[in-house]
């Protein structure tokens, strides 16, 4: 009963998280998200709206290697890497497998992180 209770409430404060999203509070539902995954780790939906959250988060700051997930250490990096990175993040906010309300809006950040760093990784 207290593990349906707590999932009941991890998803009602999920709901909360993308609530805030929607309203333009990115950090706040971040960290809606972070509490409900430490909540309740089952809820898939809490992690794939952290992984959404954290690219809108990334790209606010213009850091496009942090929304790539992209080591922010490496001085050059290779085409295949940019895109191996790609796909990995975009497995996980694509709107087809993501169903967040920030899913959308991070894949496209994804696209246009990738075109940034692979006109620089070509010209490098």
């Amino acid at each position: 009963m207290a593990d349906h209770d707590e999932r009941r409430h991890a998803e009602k404060a999920c709901q909360r998280a993308e609530e805030m999203f929607l309203v333009g509070n990115i950090r706040g539902a971040h960290r809606h998200a972070i509490a409900v995954k430490r909540l309740c780790p089952s809820l898939t939906a809490a992690a794939h709206a952290l992984d959404a959250y954290e690219v809108h988060i990334a790209a606010a700051a213009f850091n496009w290697r942090a929304v790539l997930g992209v080591s922010p250490g490496a001085a050059k990096i290779k085409q295949a890497d940019l895109k191996k990175q790609f796909r990995r993040r975009s497995v996980l906010v694509h709107p087809d497998r993501n169903r967040s309300a920030a899913a959308a809006g991070a894949f496209r950040l994804l696209l246009q992180a990738y075109d940034a760093l692979s006109d620089r990784a070509c010209l490098a």
